[in-house]
Order: C-alpha cells, then structure tokens, then sequence
C-alpha cells in the first residue's frame, strides 16, 4: 500500500505529476517491444484457433454454471460471503483461475462440493491449454532446427 499513498501524494501536485505522466509514454515502449516478442512466437499461426476457443468456452460455461451453481446454494446461508449473484461470480472465476483469494468462500457441503469441481475444472483447462501451446511450440522449434541443419548441410555442399 506504501506506492499507493505515495504516487498518489506525488501525483496530486500538479507540476510533479504532470511530469511523471510523461513517463507513461515509456510504457508504450514497452508494449512495443513486447509485441515484437510475441511476434517472434506468432502466436495466431501456431495455435490452432479451435483449442483456444475450446479453452473459452469450457472455462466460461464452467464459470458461469458455478456461480449459479454456488449462489443456489450459498445464497441464504448464514455465515456465508455470497450475498449476491455477483460475488457467485467473483468465486467461480477466482476458483477456476486457481486464483483463490478467499475472501469469498463457500461454507455449505454442496458449496464446498461445487467448489471441489470448479477447481478440478480450472486445473484441467488451464494445463491442457498449456501443455497443448508448449508442445505446439516445441514442435515448430523442433521444425526450425531441422531447417537449419538441412540449411547448413546444403551450404557444405556447395562449398565441396
């Protein structure tokens, strides 16, 4: 919290903070830079739309079945954190994410079952998603090696 207070104590006084707001244009930079990272990946060409989409659907219905799921059942229970639809939502999406803050949390046995589901959802999406990009992603370092070599091999011949 100590930044917190302090860029807001900085940024309150109009010549400061008027000259740390030029600094945000190095962030943009940054971002630059960032894309031409991600563009040595080329993303969009090796992952198959279809498993992303896959990856989206399956953790969206999962989320949005869940906090309907959680808030049927937590909705009026006392002790209880989930006082609305909203905060179902909250910790579907902290539980799929395997995020969990805990600030919201089930209480009831069916909750806790719901929640136990959830989180094996999450967990399933989320490695089968990473393990489908990582193997994408060594096959076609595996496909540019071998391009290499052939390169190389075909330079040593026309040197010979």
């Amino acid at each position: 919290m100590i930044p917190l207070f302090v860029f807001g104590a900085i940024e309150s006084e109009p010549l400061i903070g008027g000259s740390l707001r030029a600094f945000r244009l190095i962030r943009l930079f940054r971002l630059l830079r960032l894309l031409r990272v991600i563009n040595l990946f080329r993303t969009a060409k090796y992952l198959k739309a279809s498993g992303f989409i896959y990856f989206l659907v399956i953790s969206s219905v999962a989320i949005i079945f869940g906090s309907l799921g959680i808030y049927a059942v937590e909705k009026e229970t006392p002790g209880s954190a989930i006082k609305n639809i909203g905060d179902a939502f909250w910790f579907a999406f902290t539980t799929i994410t395997t995020t969990g803050y805990g600030d919201v949390y089930p209480v009831t046995p069916e909750g806790r079952i719901i929640s136990g589901i959830l989180i094996s959802i999450g967990i399933a999406v989320i490695l089968g998603f990473v393990s489908r990009y990582g193997a994408i992603l060594m096959q076609e370092r595996e496909k540019s090696k071998n391009n290499f070599a052939l390169e190389t091999k075909n330079m040593i011949k026309d040197k010979n």
